[in-house]
């Protein structure tokens, strides 16, 4: 008798265990329709990167055209970092509804791996940083700035 009252608490704990792994917070997410609107700013995030990264290799020859007091090189750069993190935030924006939607366990696995992933970066943060910190000392801010200098004549 003892013996299956336990068993009974041990089952019935175990499924409250098994519906609080499968339980939603928040409403089902309409997959198609939202993953093709995450990998649409995927796509304009990588093509604003890839149009940043050839701008900022060709500046000083854009940088030639001038329009008004305007560098067009200089322009073309801000406009495209600005979309770039324009794109970025919609991106993240829309994996975070994704993570925000999905069951417990599914959450709990992600953000172990996000933790190793840390914990991971944490351990080669010095071969990690190093080529951010050699990238920035080699920027020419003169360049990157889309105002050109005003001459008096």
């Amino acid at each position: 008798m003892v013996a299956m009252r336990t068993n009974g608490k041990f089952q019935s704990r175990m499924d409250e265990v098994v519906r609080w792994l499968n339980k939603r917070e928040h409403p089902s997410y309409r997959y198609g329709e939202r993953i093709n609107k995450a990998i649409r700013y995927l796509f304009l995030t990588i093509i604003s990167y890839i149009f940043m990264r050839i701008v900022y290799f060709n500046l000083s020859q854009v940088n030639t055209i001038k329009i008004l007091f305007i560098q067009l090189g200089g322009f073309l750069l801000v406009a495209s970092f600005v979309f770039f993190v324009y794109c970025s935030y919609k991106l993240i924006i829309e994996i975070f509804n994704w993570y925000l939607r999905q069951k417990h366990w599914i959450r709990y696995i992600i953000l172990l791996l996000v933790l190793i992933l840390f914990l991971i970066a944490n351990g080669h943060k010095t071969t990690l940083f190093d080529t951010f910190i050699s990238f920035y000392n080699s920027l020419d801010f003169k360049q990157i700035s889309p105002f050109c200098k005003i001459v008096p004549t």
